[in-house]
């Protein structure tokens, strides 16, 4: 498998940061170790995790590679993807209209075509909305599926992670390598995995 994730444009990347294997990389609702997350909170200005999502270190357990940070509506509380650090998330099929939100970012870097998918989050469609509006595939797992340990929480009971791709068999690959028992995450249910792409064998 083999899986990668993109951005649209991040002002603060430097060449040298990359270079140095600075990891500057991701949703920005989701905490990826040395990464200066963009929430533009007055109270959280800065914010740097202690340690990678548990997503993010599935993902690269699977192969991925990740290709850059990617922007979201301001801590991922809106359905426009208007209201964000580094300004309005534009739709790709029509610049003129939104992208959706929260996760509308992902959504557009997979119906752009710049990736194989990318990951969301969602507590009140802010996975499905976006993944609609901009006609790609956008998967709300059960909850407990995904690992939550490292998504910034904006309702620790509602919140899910999941993929954005386009198609129904690339989020089936892509969950199969983000879901699974995080020890450390107590709303995290230890069941076995099922291998998602069976279903499309025929």
């Amino acid at each position: 498998m083999n899986l990668s994730f993109t951005t649209l444009g991040c002002p603060s990347w430097s060449f040298d940061e990359i270079v140095r294997g600075a990891s500057r990389y991701g949703y920005d609702g989701v905490a990826f170790r040395c990464l200066r997350g963009e929430l533009d909170l007055t109270k959280v200005p800065e914010f740097f995790p202690a340690e990678r999502a548990n997503t993010r270190r599935r993902l690269k357990e699977a192969g991925a590679v990740t290709l850059g940070k990617l922007n979201l509506h301001k801590f991922a509380y809106g359905g426009t993807s208007d209201v964000s650090y580094f300004g309005p998330v534009h739709n790709p099929w029509a610049l003129d209209h939104i992208a959706g939100g929260s996760s509308g970012d992902s959504a557009v870097a997979a119906a752009a075509d710049l990736c194989f998918g990318t990951l969301g989050t969602d507590t009140l469609g802010s996975i499905r909305m976006p993944s609609s509006y901009c006609g790609v595939v956008g998967f709300k797992p059960t909850y407990g599926r995904v690992s939550l340990r490292g998504v910034i929480p904006l309702s620790w009971s509602l919140d899910h992670a999941g993929p954005i791709c386009r198609t129904v068999e690339d989020c089936a690959l892509m969950l199969g390598a983000i879901a699974g028992c995080d020890p450390l995450d107590p709303a995290s249910v230890d069941v076995p995995v099922p291998d998602y792409s069976r279903a499309f064998e025929m």
